[in-house]
């Protein structure tokens, strides 16, 4: 049985007031306990963002700027990692709530976004390896945080049965 967000407390009916039109003198109110999420699950929403900005900054930033940026990983090696990185982090933060495979989907949607967009950054070039390379990335890091969760979670339940 559902019970109500609101509690109220009516007082009894008063003489001389007609059948039905009781109203209370005074109404106590519980408030809702709302879930408090975690410090953790806070920061890891917070660093969600910072990477989804960062990943926007170093794809398109035009080629003659991003030099000191690279790394001596191949393009595509960097592009996994990034997403990777972003993904799981972002499936951490939210995946318990939002589910990992929306995140991913989200992800996948934002990588393409963001090749489309090199297009009209001076010598930057979107490549279908790229974009490739970056959903698989973002595949690799949800499934990885869902594999663990699931891990953690089977432990934990083995733990309370003991």
């Amino acid at each position: 049985m559902r019970q109500s967000l609101c509690n109220v407390q009516a007082t009894t009916a008063r003489a001389g007031d007609p059948a039905g039109t009781v109203l209370p003198k005074s109404a106590k109110i519980n408030m809702p306990q709302w879930m408090r999420t975690g410090l953790l699950r806070t920061l890891l929403r917070f660093l969600t963002w910072i990477c989804v900005g960062l990943l926007a900054l170093l794809s398109l930033i035009p080629a003659e700027e991003i030099d000191p940026v690279r790394t001596d990983l191949p393009g595509q090696a960097e592009h996994i990692i990034a997403y990777a990185g972003a993904t799981a982090i972002a499936t951490a933060g939210y995946g318990l709530n939002r589910g990992a495979a929306r995140i991913i989907a989200c992800f996948w949607l934002y990588a393409a976004v963001l090749e489309y967009l090199q297009n009209f950054s001076p010598g930057r070039n979107p490549a279908v390896i790229d974009f490739a390379a970056s959903a698989f990335g973002a595949l690799c890091g949800g499934v990885a945080v869902v594999i663990l969760w699931r891990r953690r979670s089977a432990a934990a339940d083995r733990r309370d049965a003991a």
